[in-house]
């Protein structure tokens, strides 16, 4: 299961940040979760046991957590009342750079926590108790704004910050994913091999396979070939595009070749697609 985009509606863009309410009345064990985004998981109810490369934990209800993206385990139990209860906040790389660029600062405070491990736990205090009152006043509405959960989000991340020294950016490793990310990210649509990709990254066509896949939980050309696809679905549906006008932009040599990949995605042709 990919996270936050198991929550999404696949035609959507991933935003920069993503909250979720979610309730269950059953018991998951070692459920296999991808994490595209950066969690912080506060346990309302019930349990949650999390083994995140070679590190696990048992973490009660009233206490939360912080995880990085990544392949992880997750089990799920229920309280006595056969119920289990979490927040979700889900917080991209890019939302971090922002609040650094807002604050001229990369958070970077005490070193308390042993960021080696992939994820920390912390009880409820207080504040956090306040907070999650309030967010959850917020999104009981039926709408909500993205630029007041990027608020809410933001007063979260300055408090983990400040009050509990964490230094976001070397527990969700920022600062050494981000120029990969970007070397990646800006060659998408190019028709540059994955050689010279990795040569740009100064990096073994071996060794870039290996970073690739421990930030991104899926081979290169898979990730790639998903990204086309979603920017090519975003066009059809919300930029009037034809296929014929986006088949080359998006790397495909011929519009058959793009017709028979988007329809193996999404069940459709381009142009059904597009009209429906």
């Amino acid at each position: 299961m990919e996270l936050p985009r198991y929550f999404i509606n696949h035609t959507e863009h991933l935003p920069d940040v993503y909250i979720k309410k979610y309730e269950s009345k059953t018991n998951s064990t070692r459920e296999k979760i991808s994490l595209t985004h950066h969690l912080i998981s506060f346990i309302i109810e019930g349990k949650k046991e999390l083994i995140h490369n070679n590190t696990s934990q048992s973490v009660p209800e009233k206490h939360y957590i912080l995880a990085k993206s990544g392949n992880c385990l997750m089990t799920e139990r229920c309280s006595t009342n056969e119920k289990y209860s979490s927040f979700l906040i889900f917080i991209s790389d890019s939302f971090l750079d922002k609040l650094s660029n807002k604050y001229n600062t990369k958070i970077d405070f005490s070193k308390e926590y042993n960021y080696s491990n992939d994820f920390i736990t912390l009880t409820f205090d207080d504040f956090i108790k306040y907070y999650l009152e309030s967010f959850q006043e917020i999104i009981s509405k039926k709408e909500t704004s993205k630029e007041i959960i990027e608020f809410k989000t933001e007063e979260l991340l300055l408090y983990l910050a400040n009050n509990k020294k964490i230094n976001l950016y070397q527990l969700f490793q920022v600062q050494k994913n981000r120029q990969f990310k970007k070397s990646i990210e800006n060659n998408i649509f190019s028709e540059l091999k994955l050689e010279e990709i990795a040569f740009l990254c100064h990096m073994s066509l071996s060794t870039f396979k290996r970073t690739f896949f421990k930030i991104y939980n899926t081979t290169p050309s898979r990730w790639i070939q998903e990204q086309k696809l979603e920017k090519s679905a975003y066009s059809l549906r919300y930029e009037n595009k034809n296929p014929t006008e986006i088949y080359y932009e998006y790397g495909y040599k011929s519009l058959s070749s793009f017709t028979q990949s988007f329809k193996k995605k999404y069940g459709v042709t381009p142009k059904k697609y597009k009209t429906r």
